[in-house]
């Protein structure tokens, strides 16, 4: 299926999300950019455990809007609450992001391409651990990279497919980021759920 399918549904199933899926958005980012910014500000008298704070607390939000996005997808009620699910899983979510994180750096360090296919054979783990909630981190990274094998092409295309909208929320200001990531989010899920629902095929964590 080509990215333009994706963004099709995507934009379907977002219909009646379109405005929860905004202000979790928004919601998101004033959490983050709110312990950036104190982490940053060396006379604030916590600014170290702001720092602390943004960095442990990623990886349960991402699993939490990941899953948002997949229960798009599936017909699901998306709400706002949804968003902090990701802390019931709260080591696995947060060592997912330590670990895709560090290799992705260390293979960007490398060069920038390499790090790059990192990314997008790391980019179905938050997705894999909301469908598999007691698999480890590692097996989470480990199946993202089998079930990308030879579709990391396919979802950078989808990537480059949304390169419009993006510029288009930079000449907003930002404004229009709110609704577009989350439909980058749910045409990034259409794509997990196009590779996981072929019965043809089967991974292993070896």
């Amino acid at each position: 299926m080509k990215a333009k399918y994706h963004r099709q549904q995507a934009w379907k199933l977002m219909h009646d999300n379109w405005g929860v899926m905004a202000l979790t958005t928004l919601v998101l980012f004033l959490i983050l950019a709110a312990c950036g910014v104190l982490s940053y500000y060396p006379r604030f008298p916590y600014f170290s455990a702001f720092a602390l704070v943004a960095a442990v607390t990623a990886g349960p939000f991402l699993l939490g809007y990941n899953t948002l996005a997949l229960n798009i997808m599936r017909y699901r009620d998306a709400k706002i609450e949804g968003l902090f699910e990701g802390f019931r899983n709260f080591l696995r979510a947060f060592l997912l992001c330590l670990i895709n994180g560090l290799l992705v750096l260390l293979w960007t360090l490398l060069l920038i391409v390499p790090g790059i296919i990192k990314s997008l054979s790391y980019s179905m783990s938050y997705f894999i651990l909301a469908d598999n909630p007691h698999m480890s981190s590692n097996d989470a990274r480990k199946l993202s990279a089998q079930i990308m094998h030879g579709n990391k092409a396919r979802l950078f295309r989808l990537h480059l497919s949304f390169l419009g909208w993006w510029i288009l929320c930079i000449l907003t200001l930002g404004i229009l980021f709110l609704w577009i990531i989350p439909y980058h989010r749910a045409a990034v899920a259409s794509f997990y759920h196009g590779l996981t629902v072929r019965p043809q095929t089967s991974y292993s964590y070896s």
